[in-house]
Parts: C-alpha cells; sequence; structure tokens
C-alpha cells in the first residue's frame, strides 16, 4: 500500500504547468484573476452585511 506508482502524477502536474507558466508571464492575466477574486470578495462582504440587519420588528422607534 505504500508503493504507489505516483509518476502519472507527476507528469500531468509537469504538463500543467508548462500549460499555465504562459498565462503567468502575461500581466493581463494575472489582472483579470485579481479583478475576479475583489469582485467576488465584494460580494461575499455585501451578503454577510445584509444578513446582519436587524429585523424591522425589533427597531426601536424614538
Amino acid at each position: 500500500m505504500n508503493n504507489l506508482d505516483l509518476s502519472p502524477l507527476e507528469k500531468a502536474g509537469r504538463e500543467f504547468v508548462q500549460l499555465v507558466r504562459p498565462l503567468f508571464a502575461e500581466h493581463s492575466f494575472i489582472t483579470i484573476v485579481c479583478a475576479f477574486f475583489a469582485v467576488v470578495m465584494t460580494l461575499k462582504f455585501y451578503r454577510f452585511l445584509k444578513s446582519l440587519r436587524v429585523p424591522d420588528s425589533e427597531v426601536v422607534s424614538v
């Protein structure tokens, strides 16, 4: 059980790195990835703030 053959996984990993490396060489790709995560994080934060809203029945009017 300890003698697993990981050579197919290593080969696939090398091929994946060779495919992805040119993408990261272009700054536009990195910019798009960062922008995507910024939008996702903003939406998650908005949903979090929206979930903290106090129901109208608990609001005390002065």
